[in-house]
């Protein structure tokens, strides 16, 4: 289920990004409000599942210093992407 979920999101990620442009209007505008309405739905109860099944289990897997280990890992990856306030912007 997470994995649709994800391809899903993906999809609807894609449809944002081509639409969130400067100076939409008319119908794109519309769609780009119901693709956002769309990746939210969907979005809070795949969170709620990763949170609540999969990360504690996980966790339990790999024990508390591999899991600490991996949650910094994840953040200089995000610090990459994204720079330091989480944003492409500067």
């Amino acid at each position: 289920m997470l994995r649709q979920q994800h391809a899903a999101g993906r999809g609807v990620t894609e449809d944002i990004v081509k639409l969130a442009a400067p100076g939409i209007a008319g119908d794109d505008r519309v769609r780009l409000a119901s693709s956002l309405h769309k990746f939210i739905r969907m979005y809070r109860p795949h969170e709620a599942r990763e949170d609540t099944v999969l990360f504690p289990a996980f966790h339990d897997l790999v024990g508390q210093k591999e899991y600490e280990r991996l949650g910094e890992q994840f953040e200089e990856e995000e610090h990459k992407m994204l720079g330091e306030n989480g944003s492409r912007r500067p």
